[in-house]
């Protein structure tokens, strides 16, 4: 590690989740973000970027160096002085560049500024209906996710909105956002004009007066910062530990009569299995979570691995709750991720008591859920995920874990079908982003079931390649002798570990294997 001198600071990643909770902070720190196709466009005020650059977590260019060191991860920022010309104006983003004669950012929020983490709930709703407001009143605008926190107070975190108008617009947009501020009573909204030269003027709007204040300032654009601030403390973030959290959060949409059918009927699963006796769970049959991503056939497989070894299925959410997808699909991410969360839990419920008969086959679970909600929740590009080891993919202490987890999916595969012509990138882009954070999550008892590495080229190929990695593991025997087995279909299903060689019809005019095509 080298040796540091005045002109560095370090800066510690926190990545148990547990910051310094003051709330006493200095505006002058606040870093923003809008989240746009391209990536996340991070920026701050070149004062503070000059005067307070230890605060800032990550900024990948010449000005940052990144030292490992028994501790863990220390960030070292060298003369950030010298950085203070990386104004807008050096260093236009794509995604502005495509206005002939400039652009004006309008950034806004729903967060109450007074209520910002005692009501993440009422927070959440508030945006929710901001975002409807902003798309009627800007219809032909490109409306943009935002953030903004600081590095020092991580518990300090606000989503909103960015309207990108071209400048020259007949009519006054700033008059519409500044009516939605006062309606959703902000201290402040956001103007930032980029000219085609790449001049900008910032300004910061106060609405605490009786009059508006404009505050002139200067930003400094940083590239990319470290993973995403939503995760740098619990409380930022979608993705629950604890049942209580998730059912606190849900209460508050008891006006939902989905929510006080959801409640019955987590209420009385959950509750009634912690009030059997653990003894009778000692003896039970193994728990068999299948995880991949959404065109990885989860459910086929799930259903076919089931019927092999005469196990029971499951999926989550499970059956009675499925009908009260629709309306929380509908809602915004932390009160849809209480949801799922919930369902997890409701099944843990059932997989207890079917392990008392026969093996269980859950049809994904907790890491399906982390993983969808994190992806949703940081956009594109793979370094806004938590790192590895992160608290975010710790399993929650009151949630029954599997005996194992099997998770099918290719990552070569993966980058196989992004180039294949008529794909939707965008949607590609979330796919290797989820098959990463299930990664990222892995545990060292998981199953990996790579269609590549372990040469299975069809359904029935994978389903007898994941039954010899759980015979391996001693989860399941394949002893036919024994009227216990089970594996009842496995002596047809794979007489041998050679599952490349399970016959696949030819198609005659191309060539290809009608199983061959790839589902990652």
């Amino acid at each position: 590690m080298k040796d540091k001198d005045n002109s560095k600071f370090d800066v510690e990643i926190d990545v148990t989740g547990e910051a310094d909770d003051d709330d006493d902070v200095d505006w002058l720190e606040c870093i923003s973000a809008i989240e746009t196709p391209k990536g996340v466009l991070y920026f701050c005020d070149s004062a503070y970027f000059a005067q307070a650059a230890k605060s800032i977590s990550k900024l990948e260019d010449s000005c940052i160096a990144l030292e490992s060191g028994n501790q863990g991860d220390q960030l070292v920022v060298d003369n950030p002085a010298s950085c203070q010309d990386r104004r807008i104006s050096k260093s236009i983003p794509s995604f502005i560049s495509r206005f002939p004669h400039g652009v004006c950012l309008y950034s806004i929020t729903g967060y109450n500024p007074l209520n910002i983490q005692q009501d993440s709930v009422e927070n959440h709703f508030c945006n929710q209906s901001l975002l409807q407001d902003l798309r009627d009143a800007f219809p032909d605008s490109e409306i943009l996710k935002n953030f903004s926190y600081f590095p020092r107070k991580p518990n300090h975190f606000e989503r909103g909105f960015t309207i990108m108008v071209p400048i020259g617009h007949p009519t006054n947009q700033e008059a519409t956002v500044y009516r939605l501020a006062m309606k959703y009573k902000q201290a402040a909204y956001f103007v930032c004009e980029i000219e085609e030269t790449g001049e900008h003027r910032q300004k910061l709007v106060l609405l605490l007066g009786e009059k508006p204040e404009v505050v002139e300032e200067s930003l400094v654009v940083l590239e990319r910062l470290s993973y995403h601030p939503a995760y740098l403390h619990r409380d930022n973030n979608s993705v629950f530990h604890r049942f209580e959290d998730a059912m606190d959060i849900l209460s508050k949409c008891a006006h939902f009569p989905e929510t006080q059918e959801l409640f019955h009927i987590a209420k009385h699963s959950v509750l009634r299995t912690e009030s059997s006796t653990n003894s009778a769970m000692a003896e039970r049959h193994p728990v068999i979570a299948i995880e991949g991503i959404s065109e990885a056939g989860i459910t086929k497989q799930s259903k076919q691995l089931s019927e092999s070894l005469g196990a029971q299925r499951i999926q989550s959410p499970p059956t009675c709750i499925q009908h009260l997808r629709q309306t929380f699909d509908k809602q915004n991410d932390l009160v849809r991720a209480a949801f799922y969360s919930v369902g997890n839990y409701i099944v843990s419920a059932q997989m207890q008591e079917m392990a008392q008969k026969s093996p269980v086959i859950v049809d994904r679970y907790w890491n399906s859920t982390v993983a969808f909600t994190i992806v949703s929740e940081v956009g594109t590009g793979a370094s806004n995920l938590p790192p590895k080891n992160h608290f975010v993919y710790e399993w929650p202490s009151d949630l029954p874990k599997p005996d194992t987890v099997v998770f099918i999916g290719s990552k070569r595969e993966m980058r196989k079908k992004s180039k294949v012509k008529g794909q939707c990138e965008k949607g590609q882009q979330a796919k290797q982003m989820i098959l990463e954070t299930f990664r990222r999550m892995k545990m060292s008892d998981w199953i990996e079931v790579d269609r590549c590495k372990d040469k299975c080229w069809s359904s029935d190929a994978i389903t007898a390649v994941t039954i010899d990695k759980l015979s391996a593991l001693n989860l399941i025997s394949l002893d036919q002798s024994s009227g216990d087995s089970l594996c009842p279909a496995a002596a047809t299903l794979h007489p041998s570990k050679v599952h490349d060689v399970i016959h696949v019809e030819v198609d005659a005019v191309n060539g290809v294997g009608k199983d061959d095509i790839p589902f990652l």
